[in-house]
């Protein structure tokens, strides 16, 4: 109770009376001794002040000595105003700890006006429910203990039970405060204990509801938790999907990329390779000599177009390698100027007829390798077979589709040669058999329309965004 000790008395019951300046002390040195153990966590001293006749409480100090114990067993103790006479033999019996009562309840700094009838009666607020919206409130709750002996020493502990995990001990402070309690059910009890440390259990009790917000209760919260985990797993699963796309478009176009592998070695291996073999052979048979001027130049003038036809042969297959030309504008464009160089100085009068502008639509190395070699074809059986003096390529493109029509005045095709107006004939024509089946390989058409003396007509439908034409 007091900072300042001046005074110590010890008398026969091992008892320490202490003076100091707000009254004498009497405590037992077991319970000093249980404290400092930490058998027990506090210590309630005897005090005697005014109340119990001192005249002044504060003892004095400065001399020596200022206190002593008699022969008699009286403890004497000098004050400012006297001396003090305490006989240890009559201490005063221990009153009865009081009843706590909860006096008023605030919330946000507002009494709570319900709680007048708790007023003096513990047995009331053990019934009480107060009920408070939701929201993040303050609370203090405001209590007190009736008591004829020594009130200044009445001690108090209290509980919100679904809070605290236990007592909390208040000391001498009539008031508890929370400066937030979250939404639930909750006990609010109080007990007060007297200046020997004696508690009473009965006490106030309150009830304590605070409600929730809609948002807060459980099966909001539940199912936001569910909306979470399903979105999550949503989440990953697009991107466990986004991902395998990825792959799959890459490991696509790996496959696309050694199928184009493929096919240049095949081209290198099957055309430059036996028209190189050709020239390899006409010109180790020159240089071995012993032929005639006229023969040797009918040698040279072979190897000359063997070359020829091998560069020609290079061009086509840079062209359809090189991504440059992966639009539909430059196929149009790359397939009319091969046309008027391969009729060129053959008699055949050639015309080409192109739109202006055409769409920019990607088209593949391999489909547009596929594409040039049908049509390659249809030029090929003019200069063959047709016997035509004149020859026309008709390019032109729709939302859907890219044409390409070639045309001759020829004596056309004779009965059973391939595919003509739909029909499937019994002929053995593998060239155009092959046109078909290159257009078809690509996801296209190819569609002839031939009457004998007539002329031909060819037309090859190459299908725009067909899936065929974009991965070939």
């Amino acid at each position: 109770p007091d900072d300042v000790v001046s005074q110590i008395q010890e008398d026969d019951a091992g008892r320490l009376w202490l003076g100091g300046n707000h009254g004498v002390s009497c405590i037992s040195k077991r319970e000093l001794d249980e404290l400092a153990d930490g058998t027990i966590s506090n210590v309630y001293p005897h005090i005697y002040g005014k109340a119990e006749g001192m005249l002044s409480e504060e003892c004095a100090s400065g001399f020596f000595p200022s206190g002593l114990k008699s022969r008699s067993g009286l403890v004497w103790f000098s004050t400012l105003k006297g001396v003090v006479v305490l006989n240890p033999r009559h201490l005063a019996p221990a009153a009865p700890p009081p009843v706590a009562v909860l006096e008023d309840v605030f919330v946000d700094g507002k009494s709570i006006s319900a709680l007048h009838r708790l007023r003096g009666s513990a047995r009331a607020a053990s019934t009480e429910m107060l009920r408070i919206p939701p929201g993040r409130h303050q609370f203090e709750f405001q209590y007190t203990a009736p008591s004829f002996d020594t009130p200044e020493q009445t001690h108090f502990r209290y509980q919100l039970e679904g809070l605290d995990a236990g007592w909390s001990d208040a000391g001498t402070r009539r008031a508890a405060f929370y400066n937030y309690v979250p939404p639930g059910e909750y006990h609010f009890r109080v007990t007060a204990g007297n200046s020997e440390g004696i508690w009473n259990p009965a006490g106030a009790n309150l009830g304590l509801s605070v409600a929730r917000y809609f948002w807060q209760a459980w099966w909001v919260i539940a199912s936001g938790a569910v909306l979470v985990l399903v979105l999550v797993g949503a989440s990953a699963r697009l991107v466990e999907k986004k991902r395998l796309q990825v792959r799959m478009k890459r490991l696509e176009q790996e496959r696309a990329l050694e199928r184009e592998r493929t096919r240049i070695a095949q081209d290198l291996h099957d055309e430059m390779g036996a028209k190189l073999c050709r020239i390899s052979f006409l010109s180790e048979h020159a240089r071995r000599g012993g032929s005639e001027p006229g023969e040797l130049r009918e040698q040279i003038t072979s190897i000359s177009d063997a070359a020829r036809d091998v560069l020609h042969s290079l061009d086509e297959i840079v062209w359809a390698v090189n991504p440059q030309n992966d639009t539909l504008e430059h196929v149009a464009s790359y397939l009319g100027q091969y046309a008027q160089d391969y009729f060129q100085l053959t008699g055949i009068e050639c015309e080409v007829d192109m739109p202006a502008a055409l769409p920019g639509c990607s088209v593949s190395s391999q489909a547009r390798h596929h594409l040039f070699l049908a049509v390659h074809e249809a030029f090929t059986n003019i200069l063959k077979h047709s016997g035509a003096t004149q020859a026309k390529v008709s390019i032109s493109c729709s939302d859907t589709a890219f044409n390409i029509t070639v045309t001759d005045n020829g004596k056309g095709i004779g009965p059973g040669a391939g595919k003509i107006n739909g029909e499937e004939s019994s002929s053995s024509g593998n060239g155009l058999i092959n046109m078909r089946q290159r257009m078809a390989g690509i996801g296209g058409d190819c569609l002839i329309e031939s009457k004998t003396g007539g002329g031909t007509s060819v037309r090859f439908i190459f299908l725009l965004h067909s899936e065929k034409s974009n991965t070939l």
